[in-house]
């Protein structure tokens, strides 16, 4: 089994059919690679048309299980994993016709740990961009090469070798959203074979209905909260991790200037207000992401990190951005 490809599959009838199609019409035959659809306990008729596909489909697997949320599916499709490499489908997604097989050919010549492909993203307004590398392209580079950069947030941006998340337990962190930044945090630090292609594979659909795109103040919330549990256990890998001081040096810089651009919006005029900004600076805390450890940002945001560490300086300066909205 070269291959397993796994889709989460939540309240997504609308489109997993398109989905499942677009993965099943690809120049590689269906013997050498799965498709596991994971039903996280689908409220619509998502399970169903699951088991509908698997009818029609002799490679897919469907798995049936509590919801438990993105990554809970996610893991519970590598625990049956078969594949010499994974692919990441969102359901809401689709991919490109006839476009795999290329990727397991140079995955397997290139002894690969992680092949990263462009990808087009559709706008809510229904238009699409090119998503492109700003690496070279068919040259084998490391995570030293890579990390720190913009380019590893989404997971299904790439096919991985199952040997390296089975060599190093890689699972994704339950219960919160930006799952995809902190496994990609530890994937590309223990990747040594990296390969950008210029191959346009995945199509990222704006889906309006996903709770972390909801305006509600508790979605809002989650998402700030999230995103610091995600620095969080960002700064606690680099800590124990054995890498070298390069590695640790750049997981500091990443979570410091995140911290930072998480602050700025409460300096917009229309950005949240004043209570809000004393949640995120106490969920901060109690993450361990606050006060900010300026010593690891570049000079600019040094002297951003610097002020913002003042608490008094902060509520201070929301307090006077409350009145003026």
């Amino acid at each position: 089994m070269k291959l397993s490809i796994i889709i989460p599959v939540y309240n997504v009838e609308k489109w997993l059919e398109r989905c499942v199609n677009s993965v099943e019409h690809q120049d590689l035959p269906s013997s050498d690679y799965e498709v596991i659809l994971v039903n996280d306990g689908s409220k619509d008729k998502s399970g169903q048309i699951a088991m509908d596909l698997s009818k029609e489909y002799d490679n897919i697997i469907v798995v049936n299980k509590n919801n438990g949320g993105m990554s809970s599916a996610r893991n519970a499709g590598m625990a049956i994993a078969r594949g010499d490499y994974y692919m990441f489908v969102d359901s809401d997604d689709y991919i490109y016709p006839n476009v795999i097989g290329s990727l397991i050919s140079v995955s397997i010549e290139n002894k690969l740990d992680v092949c990263h492909f462009s990808f087009n993203v559709e706008n809510i307004d229904g238009k699409t961009s090119l998503s492109k590398s700003p690496f070279p392209y068919e040259v084998v580079l490391s995570g030293k090469d890579v990390y720190g950069y913009n380019v590893i947030g989404s997971v299904w941006a790439n096919l991985i070798s199952a040997s390296l998340i089975k060599c190093h337990n890689l699972s994704f962190f339950e219960g919160i959203i930006h799952e995809d930044v902190e496994f990609n945090t530890r994937l590309f630090c223990y990747a040594n074979r990296i390969m950008f292609v210029d191959k346009c594979v995945y199509h990222y659909c704006f889906n309006p209905q996903s709770s972390w795109r909801s305006k509600l103040p508790e979605n809002q919330e989650k998402d700030m909260r999230d995103a610091l549990i995600v620095s969080s256990l960002q700064l606690e890998f680099a800590k124990n991790s054995e890498n070298a001081p390069w590695f640790k040096e750049r997981i500091l810089n990443m979570v410091n200037t995140d911290i930072v651009c998480g602050i700025l919006p409460f300096f917009r005029l229309n950005g949240p207000n004043y209570s809000m900004f004393r949640k995120y600076i106490g969920w901060a805390q109690s993450c361990g992401v606050y006060p900010i450890h300026v010593a690891h940002l570049r000079f600019k945001f040094m002297i951003i990190g610097a002020l913002f560490n003042s608490k008094c300086l902060l509520s201070l300066a929301i307090r006077l951005l409350d009145r003026f909205k």
